[in-house]
């Protein structure tokens, strides 16, 4: 008996989410200020020699330090406020003679209505803020981005009435003694020194990012690449490689940096300012696999210019390869191979699964491209940079971890792409990037909607405000018919799985952002391969949902997440081996299930449907 299951899913919308700071201006802004002992940090025993000389010891081809840290524990609450006329300031000042920059992580950040936190130099020329309760995070910590100076001022503002609490805190001071603006070295290529426009677009998915390793609680800088996902819905995945982050702390720690870039071809101006903070480790494979899939704690919103990459899993070689990377932290660069790929392996990872440059022909990567992208003349991902022998002076042997090997060579969710990137199943070999704010302005078609009878979907649309020259119809991705009016349309399945279907409008050689999508499961729901060792049933599931573990993994705790990583559900288990959850109540989507037991932790993805 063949079930089918129909669920309406809005997989497009179109908000604009709070950018990393207000920009609005401090208080100080505007007055002389005068700080008590009380109110500053100093670190004198800070040698920036001592550092490049242990680089230079340990020198190979990896992530990229740049900075040390020093643990502090200094609590907002103790700062010395002065009373205003609707608000009180507090001020706190950190020294550290001979820095080139300081950062700061925040613990158990959680602004309340009205305050806001902002960090500038003492010279009044590098700011950051107002940082305000749209920057609390769900795991309570807040990483910002390097200031370049030897002083750095905190200033926080509190309306009248209101405190902080309690356990609010600065928990690290990030020092940095090297300069990574220009650091790079001279063979590097500039971004915008090739016009094409595809490089053009496909530049805004490489982002740099900064984080403090968990070890030795130093700074490094890697690169990384915005990735699409096959339902379209924005989620902001991010690949990087496994060797510069592979924890949950290390990904909270995490700032992306957008758009770090000259503005014109070997150019002097460039910015730094459009940041984001923090993030989730979604999948890793650790000592198997170069790769690390993260979360970004938001959204990038419209300004600033996001761009979701595609990707190739197949294990075809490419006979041009492309790297656009940001070597020693510097602004973004690009590197082209011009030869077919040879296979490789790297250190203690799989055997023979890295793609190998033998050379390359213009431009090199250094420390701090790790994690950067290897990209095909159709603009798609196929890798991520573990590391090398390439430089300047001898352009030779790097390596990329495999994106073909990411996707599923490991079964569990936590160890594999295919999990994240193609929720409902879809096996494309390929997914083309967008831009996420491209074409917003193109009406869609309306009330797009199925009718399922047996195994024939009888699809629909109308018009929307204005007139598009035709449409496209898609089903899972794959265009399946065009036409140039609305009319009902039958397609004809037999296999069970997963379907989705939506509309576009095409307008000259612009085509719309997807109408409204609608899916539904056809067939036997079991037929849905889950193979873990925790047992999760029925999934997809459009209420009840039932958790079934070995006799030596008992539950604690379970935490229901949606796609963008926000907590919707929490369940307490007293240790039980079985227990059931109800989800009623859920918008129809895909979802992650965090699953605490005695010792570990485990990410399953669910689908949740509500039977019509």
């Amino acid at each position: 008996m063949k079930k089918i299951f129909l669920i309406i899913v809005i997989f497009f919308p179109v908000l604009l989410f709070s950018q990393m700071q207000t920009g609005e201006y401090p208080y100080a802004f505007n007055k002389n200020i005068v700080l008590d002992e009380r109110s500053i940090y100093s670190i004198d025993d800070f040698n920036v020699q001592k550092y490049l000389d242990e680089d230079f010891a340990n020198i190979y081809k990896s992530s990229y330090r740049f900075a040390i840290n020093y643990e502090v524990n200094i609590n907002l609450n103790t700062f010395t406020f002065n009373e205003e006329k609707d608000f009180k300031v507090g001020y706190f000042k950190i020294n550290v003679k001979n820095a080139l920059g300081i950062s700061l992580i925040f613990k158990n950040f959680n602004l309340p209505e009205g305050a806001k936190i902002f960090i500038f130099d003492e010279k009044k020329k590098y700011l950051l803020g107002a940082y305000t309760k749209e920057n609390n995070k769900q795991t309570g910590v807040l990483p910002v981005r390097f200031v370049p100076s030897e002083s750095i001022i905190i200033e926080l503002q509190l309306p009248n009435g209101v405190d902080l609490e309690d356990d609010m805190f600065i928990s690290d001071i990030g020092v940095a003694y090297r300069n990574i603006i220009d650091d790079s070295d001279w063979c590097e290529i500039d971004i915008n020194c090739n016009d094409d426009e595809r490089l053009q677009k496909l530049k805004k998915s490489t982002l740099k990012i900064v984080f403090q390793e968990d070890k030795s609680k130093a700074y490094y800088a890697c690169t990384g690449t915005m990735v699409a996902n096959t339902t379209f819905d924005n989620t902001p995945y991010f690949i990087t490689a496994n060797h510069c982050v592979n924890t949950e702390t290390e990904a909270n720690s995490t700032v992306f940096y957008f758009n770090y870039e000259k503005t014109e071809c070997e150019g002097d101006i460039f910015f730094d300012d459009k940041t984001i903070s923090g993030a989730s480790l979604i999948a890793t494979a650790d000592e198997h696999l170069d790769f690390s899939l993260l979360l970004l704690s938001e959204i990038p919103p419209v300004e600033y210019e996001p761009f979701y990459a595609g990707w190739d899993r197949s294990e075809d070689y490419s006979d041009t390869s492309i790297c656009i990377h940001h070597p020693a932290g510097d602004v973004k660069k690009i590197s082209f191979d011009y030869d077919v790929l040879d296979l490789s392996s790297f250190r203690g990872y799989d055997a023979n699964k890295h793609w190998k440059i033998v050379e390359w022909d213009e431009g090199t990567t250094e420390g701090g491209s790790s994690g950067s992208g290897l990209f095909t003349t159709e603009m798609l991902l196929i890798g991520d940079l573990s590391g090398g022998d390439a430089s300047c002076d001898y352009n030779y042997n790097d390596v990329y971890q495999q994106f073909y090997h990411c996707w599923d060579d490991y079964n569990l969710p936590e160890k594999q792409l295919k999990s994240w990137l193609d929720p409902f199943d879809f096996e494309p070999s390929k997914m083309y990037g967008y831009d996420p704010y491209e074409n917003i302005d193109l009406d869609v078609p309306v009330n797009f909607s199925l009718f399922l009878n047996d195994s024939v979907v009888n699809i629909s649309w109308e018009k929307p405000a204005s007139t598009p020259d035709k449409y496209f119809i898609y089903r899972n991705l794959e265009l399946i018919e065009q036409v140039t009016s609305p009319q009902t349309i039958y397609d004809i399945i037999s296999a069970d799985g997963v379907y989705v279907y939506y509309a576009t409008a095409i307008y000259g050689d612009e085509e719309s952002k997807p109408s409204q999508m609608k899916s539904f499961v056809y067939g036997d729901t079991s037929s849905i391969p889950k193979v873990t060792e925790i047992r999760i049933y029925p999934n997809p599931t459009n209420n009840i949902l039932n958790i079934l573990t070995p006799d030596t993994i008992p539950i604690i705790k379970i935490e229901v997440y949606d796609p963008l990583g926000k907590m919707t559900r929490f369940y307490t288990v007293d240790e039980q081996r079985y227990t059931t959850i109800d989800l009623s109540g859920l918008e129809n989507s895909y979802y992650f299930l965090k699953i605490y037991t005695i010792g570990d932790t485990y990410l399953e993805k669910i689908i949740f449907i509500r039977e019509n």
